[in-house]
């Protein structure tokens, strides 16, 4: 019996030990990792003083913007620095930026001129005209940063979204004909011709209008050597919004972004 009751003695003080050193090693990492954690994420603080400096530089009348995001989940293609969306109180609603670190000035997407907007897809594109298969990716870039804001491409996608949703014929627009609207959505149209490339598309306004836009340029280097904005149809002609949400009446008065000389 005595030497029974040593044993389980024994084994109960080695249980003991075990369950110290299981405590005290879990203590001890507990506290590393919470003396490891920064008083704040750097990268966080570098992003954020980034976006500081694309609101201030963007957004007009040094107006305080709403928000300021990172753009480039809408964009996968942008390898070169960052995108940024800035939403304000400014005319223009929302506006797009790049920034490529290092503490430069960013640089303003919206209404900028062609130039800078070749220059910005060139840096993506490795200088190079990218081929038709990206033509629907560089169209809706440019519809975003050089048409009004909540402008919406006409192409397949739309028609099947009118056929599923709701009629837009029976909205107030003065155009009713199903055809006149189809006829519109031809989506983003893309050629390419030696080492000249051309992109056109058809875009409804949030006021019914209708306006087309034309690029065209240099394959390689990338270069924007035109881009015109040419009205089809006037505020009014389709009931908006064409994709069913709400949003501004037909011939409501909205300030255009300026297209690039």
């Amino acid at each position: 019996m005595e030497q029974r009751d040593l044993a389980n003695c024994r084994n109960a003080w080695r249980a003991i030990g075990i369950m110290a050193v299981v405590l005290s090693w879990a203590g001890g990492t507990a506290a590393k990792a919470s003396s490891k954690t920064p008083a704040r994420d750097p990268q966080g603080s570098v992003l954020q003083a980034e976006m500081d400096l694309v609101a201030s530089k963007c957004v007009a009348g040094g107006g305080r913007p709403i928000k300021v995001y990172d753009a480039r989940k809408f964009f996968p293609w942008v390898s070169v620095g960052r995108l940024y969306g800035v939403v304000s109180r400014d005319p223009r609603g929302h506006v797009y930026a790049a920034a490529f670190g290092d503490g430069a000035a960013p640089t303003c997407l919206t209404g900028a001129s062609k130039e800078t907007l070749g220059e910005y897809l060139s840096k993506q594109f490795q200088g190079r005209f990218p081929g038709l298969q990206s033509v629907p990716q560089i169209g809706k870039f440019l519809k975003d940063v050089v048409l009004w804001q909540g402008s919406v491409i006409g192409d397949q996608e739309l028609i099947e979204d009118q056929k599923q949703y709701h009629s837009w014929t029976g909205r107030g627009g003065r155009e009713r004909d199903t055809a006149a609207f189809e006829k519109l959505c031809t989506g983003v149209r893309g050629s390419v011709s030696g080492n000249a490339w051309r992109l056109a598309f058809n875009a409804f306004r949030p006021d019914g209008g209708v306006d087309l836009l034309t690029a065209f340029g240099v394959s390689e280097p990338l270069t924007i050597t035109g881009l015109t904005v040419e009205e089809v149809e006037p505020a009014g002609e389709f009931s908006y919004p064409i994709e069913g949400w709400h949003g501004p009446p037909p011939n409501k008065p909205l300030q255009r972004t300026n297209p690039p000389p």
